[in-house]
């Protein structure tokens, strides 16, 4: 689970039912494979659509068997199994999870930030902006936001 939420740079949703949280906090994941690159879509904030390409071994081995799990009736990727029934982890399950493991007051979401905050400082060292002045670094910063956003 750590590995999942760390390289695909995702948190947690309020499940899917619009009846009940409406349009915010759904998140609808689509997951496949292509060769050994694991590809997940979904669609965030906004009605924005992401794909997101993990090429780890662990993950995908992981993902694999959590794919062998689904039934037709029921696609969930992510179950846990309580008595003969598979449940779906509620967020704040995940993110209890997420605190115990750790150690810290952190939440799911925190991967997705901290994997942003390190893409942007890696996009501020290679920036061609040299960073002498203030509209230079202004510049490199608005390049590097640009990069993590997208």
């Amino acid at each position: 689970m750590r590995r999942v939420l760390a390289r695909g740079r995702v948190c947690c949703g309020h499940g899917t039912d619009p009846r009940r949280w409406g349009p915010r906090g759904r998140t609808t994941i689509g997951v496949g494979r292509d060769g050994d690159t694991l590809v997940v879509e979904l669609t965030g904030k906004s009605g924005v659509d992401h794909v997101i390409e993990i090429d780890d071994a662990l993950v995908l081995a992981a993902i694999d068997v959590l794919r062998r799990r689904r039934s037709r009736s029921d696609a969930a990727l992510l179950a846990y199994r309580e008595g003969r029934r598979w449940r779906r982890p509620e967020p704040a399950m995940v993110n209890e999870y997420v605190r115990q493991v750790t150690g810290l007051e952190v939440s799911a979401k925190d991967f997705r930030t901290w994997h942003a905050t390190v893409l942007a400082a890696v996009a501020l060292a290679d920036a061609d902006e040299a960073g002498d002045t203030a509209a230079s670094r202004k510049g490199a910063v608005a390049t590097a936001m640009s990069e993590v956003a997208a």
